[in-house]
């Protein structure tokens, strides 16, 4: 009929009813599961130079700085890589391995013998990992536009409270099993978020 408006294609499945809201709401989780597992770590980095056998406060204090930063220097040179990855791959596959790289570097963190185990392994998290990049890339997939801003705001106040409830626990853990365990329990809990990426979002491939 003249005139008549153009049919509105069918959404992808994925977009339809509450199906966003439930990816955005799982990854949040995992979000909020991982950077709680993170700051099991970061924030005892100095302390764990001092327990293997820096002792100087000027080296503790420069090493510190380094194991901080040296995992998002590398990120921001390797993540274009992960993004072009990503589109072949899918962006839930690079989240799913960026959780692997930090559960192995965190089990290895905790039995390292030497300092430069750990500046190491926090590089390798840099050159491997990309975790919050990829969670972005991801939810900005599977989210209708028009629900971009509140499914982004959604993770990232879930990376705030991680962040928020890590280093308490952490300390917590360190004061009264060791140091040690903290970084055994940050790899236990960013493990936990891993196995429930698997069940709490749907594979973004799906979406042409």
């Amino acid at each position: 009929m003249q005139g008549a408006s153009p049919p509105v294609p069918d959404p992808h499945p994925v977009y339809r009813g509450r199906a966003w809201w439930r990816n955005a709401g799982g990854m949040a989780t995992v979000v909020f599961i991982a950077f709680f597992g993170f700051n099991f770590v970061i924030p005892l980095l100095p302390l764990y130079a001092q327990l293997l056998g820096v002792t100087d406060v000027g080296q503790t204090a420069l090493l510190g700085g380094v194991l901080f930063a040296i995992a998002p220097l590398l990120s921001a040179f390797s993540s274009p890589l992960w993004g072009i990855i990503a589109d072949r791959y899918g962006r839930k596959r690079m989240v799913q391995r960026a959780l692997a790289v930090s559960v192995v570097a965190y089990t290895l963190m905790a039995m390292a013998t030497s300092i430069w185990h750990v500046v190491i392994l926090r590089a390798a998290i840099g050159i491997f990992g990309g975790f919050y990049s990829m969670t972005l890339a991801y939810l900005v997939t599977v989210t209708p536009p028009a629900r971009a801003s509140i499914a982004i705001a959604l993770l990232q106040g879930a990376q705030l409270l991680g962040t928020i409830a890590g280093p308490v626990s952490a300390g917590f853990i360190a004061d009264h099993y060791g140091l040690r365990a903290s970084f055994f329990t940050g790899a236990a809990v960013v493990a936990v978020g891993f196995v429930l990426l698997l069940v709490l979002a749907d594979d973004d491939r799906a979406i042409g």
